[in-house]
């Protein structure tokens, strides 16, 4: 009942907004005083929860977090006392080669700089942010229970007047005068968009020379800024295993769209290739021409793909719709561009554990072999997990929802919730040694045949249950305030202003009902 409330004022503010709907008449005014208290109502509701949320963190049950595993390895920030918030989203950059780089960074409650932690990357879409996907993906949730350490790095903004924020993932932008330079991509047969043509905001960085790309070779589309961006995630590892005690072989990536598309960059190479022990990659899929299975190591994936999605589309479609297969045996997302069909993501990923077990270097026989893998989701408009080419660390899950919908919403939170335990239930699998090479977790050497469900754990998320994406716009409020003032300053003052205007209007609500009450219990008693 709160989330819908929570939606309310922002639906009732858009239709307000229309310009159909200027204040020129009296009955229009009339309709906007109408509309004024129950535009309140929901937001003294959508405040209670936030107020509820910080309470809940400030006051609510705190557990412990148990000894580290017996196979932790301590990175060089171990021992050194940390000053860092705790338990709450922290907005800080970082200097890669003269560029300044973002990223919002969690520490677990309780944060002891003697106890090594697992340390997890989640890398948000393009156009998207590090504050709206810490606040959709619910890894908070799990970060101080777990617990482990959650960084969201930024895609590189800075060069776009749009301010559009993507990763210099393989065919994202132009490498030289190559004509291999750039995504593939087509006209769409559905939506008739053409990549760079169509969107012009993907080719505004000012960092590229594209030269004969963009709009005047509509067959190469690019998507990105010509920065360092592979440097930036193994320079952001190495800089947190610095200054905090991260547990090394404890390394895994997580990402959605073209951060997922990132997350399989990263690990598909060194030097993090030997450091990641796993990645979770939702919505998303390499450009078609440029999948590369992890090499020298191979790396557990667990893909999470949806039916319905047209934007990064998992397999072609029987019909002319953006799920069809275009040149390169690539399947065709809205806006043109091409990728790489999911069966081929996960077979290469698959064969580098044959080459690997070949060489000595594989984990083969981490989990008993089948076909179906069990998780908490199962069932949920259709999801299910598999394993694929026989290989139990690499999964695909699948549900039927679209392109977003992976990650949590008002609407969806639990399911969000879910899909980030199930994520994290993955990845906590696997452990990577010194050598490079990759082993089951402590304690996970003596599973049973039939491991407990994917997700099963849900690691106390009662608190994350109940407020969701508002427990997380409570505790991600510096940083979102942060990465306003940076992005977009005229926004970050009108968020301010907005709160304090919100928060004045919804006490004076309570005030005025309050005193509505008052009135009626008299007026009752002199009846």
């Amino acid at each position: 009942r709160c989330r819908l409330l929570g939606s309310a004022p922002g639906v009732c503010a858009q239709l307000l907004y229309n310009k159909d709907l200027h204040m020129a008449s009296a009955s229009r005014v009339l309709l906007f005083c109408l509309l004024s208290p129950l535009l309140a109502l929901p937001l003294c509701g959508y405040v209670f929860v936030l107020a509820a949320a910080i309470a809940h963190k400030l006051h609510g049950p705190r557990q412990p977090a148990g000894p580290p595993p017996a196979d932790a390895q301590r990175s060089p920030g171990c021992g050194q006392p940390s000053h860092e918030r705790t338990g709450q989203a922290v907005y800080r950059t970082l200097d890669v080669g003269g560029v300044e780089r973002e990223y919002l960074l969690w520490l677990p409650e309780g944060y002891d700089p003697e106890r090594p932690y697992p340390l997890l990357l989640s890398l948000h879409g393009a156009t998207n942010s590090p504050v709206l996907m810490a606040m959709q993906d619910q890894l908070h949730c799990l970060a101080d229970t777990a617990p482990f350490i959650v960084a969201w790095p930024a895609g590189y903004y800075r060069d776009n007047p749009y301010r559009y924020s993507s990763w210099n993932v393989p065919g994202a932008t132009a490498r030289g005068d190559s004509a291999e330079d750039g995504a593939p991509c087509i006209r769409n047969p559905l939506t008739g968009e053409w990549g760079s043509v169509d969107h012009p905001e993907f080719v505004s960085y000012d960092s590229c020379e594209y030269g004969g790309g963009g709009a005047s070779d509509p067959t190469r589309c690019f998507s990105a800024a010509c920065v360092d961006d592979f440097g930036f995630g193994a320079a952001l590892v190495e800089a947190l295993e610095q200054e905090f005690c991260v547990d090394v072989g404890r390394l895994s990536l997580h990402g959605h769209s073209m951060g997922g598309m990132m997350a399989l960059t990263l690990a598909s190479a060194p030097p993090l290739n030997a450091r990641v022990r796993a990645v979770v990659a939702h919505a998303a899929a390499p450009f078609a021409g440029y999948n590369s299975p992890p090499s020298p190591h191979a790396v557990p994936l667990l893909k999470h793909d949806a039916r319905e999605d047209w934007v990064v589309p998992p397999y072609a479609a029987a019909s002319m719709t953006p799920g069809q297969l275009g040149p390169l045996n690539g399947t065709v997302g809205e806006g043109g561009w091409l990728y790489t069909r999911s069966v081929e993501v996960t077979a290469a990923w698959a064969s580098a554990f044959d080459s690997a077990a070949e060489q000595g270097g594989g984990a083969a026989d981490l989990r008993p072999a089948g076909s179906g893998v069990a998780s908490a989701l199962d069932g949920y408009r259709g999801f299910g997990c598999e394993m694929r080419e026989g290989r139990a660390e690499v999964l695909t899950c699948e549900g039927s929802w679209t392109h977003s919908f992976a990650l949590a919403t008002p609407l969806n939170a639990p399911a969000g919730i879910e899909l980030a335990s199930i994520a994290y239930d993955f990845v906590s699998r696997f452990v990577r040694a010194a050598n490079g090479s990759l082993a089951a977790a402590a304690g996970e050497e003596d599973a049973s045949p039939s491991p407990p469900p994917l997700g099963a754990s849900r690691l106390s998320l009662d608190a994350c249950a109940s407020f969701g994406p508002y427990r997380a716009a409570a505790m991600l409020a510096p940083g979102l305030l942060a990465e306003l003032a940076r992005r977009y300053p005229p926004a970050g003052a009108a968020l301010i202003v907005g709160i304090v205007i919100g928060g004045v209007e919804c006490v004076l609500l309570c005030l005025l009902l309050g005193a509505s009450a008052i009135a009626a219990v008299r007026a009752l008693a002199k009846s």
